[in-house]
């Protein structure tokens, strides 16, 4: 056991983390690691930090269990970056990637990745449908993800 309360560099407290977690059987049933670190540990005013592309996410102890927080980082994981305008610090409002954290806001249960970023995940990919418009034009029907859902389209 790795007593880290002391631990004021959030890169010690990464790096103990995984010595901890390497050392520890945990099997692969799991595509991302949450480390939770003490409240003494700097993140320098954000509430966690992820590996771009990775599987790990570093959170502050007070942080760790708010959904909004935890899905930004799985964003993060996913190689999802900020749905922001150039020189600004909040973005799109309805996606988890593009609005700066509010704990007081009680809207953040209700955010999700925005078209863009379910596009770039390839989640919906047999929907997918690429135009060419030098080609010529094509008439074509945009569906909203309730569509998959239900089974209205194929």
């Amino acid at each position: 056991e790795v007593d880290l309360s002391e631990t004021f560099n959030s890169l010690i407290c990464v790096n103990s983390a995984d010595d901890v977690l390497t050392d520890l059987d945990i099997g692969d049933t799991h595509d991302f690691t949450m480390y939770i670190c003490p409240d003494s540990v700097d993140f320098t005013q954000n509430p966690a930090v992820s590996q771009l592309g990775g599987a790990r996410s570093w959170y502050s102890n007070e942080f760790g269990s708010y959904p909004f927080v935890g899905m930004h980082m799985i964003g993060h994981n996913l190689f999802l970056f900020e749905s922001l305008e150039s020189g600004l610090t909040t973005g799109d409002p309805s996606c988890v990637m593009g609005r700066g954290f509010d704990r007081e806001d009680r809207t953040f249960g209700k955010m999700c990745f925005n078209a863009a970023k379910t596009f770039n995940t390839g989640w919906y990919s047999d929907y997918h449908r690429m135009v060419n418009p030098v080609k010529g034009y094509r008439v074509v029907d945009l569906v909203d993800i309730n569509a998959v859902r239900n089974g209205e389209i194929r």
